[in-house]
């Protein structure tokens, strides 16, 4: 188990962040001005809180919440394509015994391609940025 450090904590919102306006943007893609409706009328962000928590939930599962995975690359990508393989899988079964819990047909293919090079990316970027501070001492 990881220790919780304001470092994680960024992070991890930051990563909330990412993926649900990745799962909005591909509905408002697939849907256009529906979007509205489902998310005033169908539990629309709770859904997509849904799909970015049981994401979260695989990357954390393939190891990625340990920050010297992000260092190696070509391990980073294999662990987050590993790890939106078994969210799509676990969000399958969800949407199998719970049909309303699904955003909207053809949503979350698309929200997988945009999540996978949005938290790719980010963690690129955390990695990056977080060699170049350097912390501040008394």
């Amino acid at each position: 188990m990881h220790r919780l450090t304001g470092r994680s904590i960024v992070f991890l919102l930051f990563e909330t962040t990412l993926i649900v306006a990745a799962v909005l943007a591909a509905a408002y893609l697939r849907l256009g001005t529906w979007l509205i409706q489902v998310i005033e009328h169908e539990n629309g962000l709770l859904k997509t809180l849904l799909v970015a928590g049981v994401t979260q939930a695989s990357l954390y599962y393939r190891g990625l919440y340990d920050f010297s995975i992000v260092s190696e690359r070509g391990n980073l990508v294999v662990r987050s394509a590993e790890a939106l393989a078994i969210a799509s899988l676990m969000l399958a079964v969800l949407y199998y015994f719970f049909p309303d819990l699904i955003v909207g047909r053809g949503v979350f293919a698309i929200a997988a391609a945009f999540v996978f090079v949005l938290v790719i990316g980010w963690r690129l970027l955390f990695d990056f940025l977080s060699r170049r501070v350097t912390p501040v001492t008394d």
